[in-house]
């Protein structure tokens, strides 16, 4: 932990700090969400809510740039990072790079037909996974759709045939919570969010940390 963070956790209760250092505990990387073209506010925003909720660190948006509604998100994007791609090949090669397979959520009727199709429970949620929910109208994009490994779906049994987007990736990321999480985050990277999430936390952090600085 760095000095900053060090000193920091002074102006917290012990109770709040107990709970950053559990959030951290349940962190991970192995794991991400990927939103293509979502436009409506509100669901991005409520994505990112579900995924601090359920642990996610990482959130990429593919597409126009968008304005968090915070009364949604509640705060949410302080604890979560947001990625924005400016292209498809700029989202797949990050992706690819880091070393995830895609999963492509989709209906039961537009699932891919050339690679495995799973419920969401049924994922390989020990494997490095990119989730992927698409636009309201159009869902995934066919460039994002022939890069995945899997397509996935949640089942139904009314007459509904989808979800509110929001609704379906709450759902699946219920779903990786109950799976074994073999991987958190490195020790270095917890460290690293925790002295962002102590500067967020606490009230005139940076002026306090400039105060430290000069009588050091």
């Amino acid at each position: 932990m760095s000095d900053s963070a060090h000193l920091l956790e002074q102006f917290i209760l012990e109770k709040r700090k107990q709970r950053i250092n559990a959030v951290l505990d349940s962190r991970t990387r192995r794991l991400t969400v990927v939103l293509d073209r979502i436009h409506n506010a509100h669901n991005i925003s409520a994505v990112i809510r579900s995924a601090d909720a359920f642990g996610i660190q990482d959130v990429h948006y593919l597409g126009d740039h968008f304005d968090l509604s915070a009364g949604i998100a509640i705060g949410a994007d302080r604890w979560v990072d947001i990625h924005p791609h400016s292209s498809v090949s700029d989202l797949l090669e990050h992706l690819k790079n880091n070393g995830y397979e895609i999963v492509v959520l989709m209906p039961p009727d537009k699932q891919q037909q050339d690679i495995p199709s799973v419920a969401v429970n049924q994922l390989p949620f020990k494997k490095k996974l990119a989730l992927v929910f698409g636009n309201e109208k159009e869902g995934v994009r066919p460039e994002i759709a022939r890069a995945a490994s899997f397509s996935a779906f949640i089942p139904m049994c009314g007459f509904v045939e989808s979800l509110n987007i929001s609704v379906a990736a709450a759902i699946t990321l219920f779903c990786s919570s109950l799976s074994d999480r073999p991987d958190g985050l490195s020790e270095s990277e917890k460290s690293e969010l925790k002295d962002r999430w102590l500067r967020e936390e606490v009230r005139g952090s940076e002026a306090i940390i400039k105060r430290f600085e000069q009588k050091s």
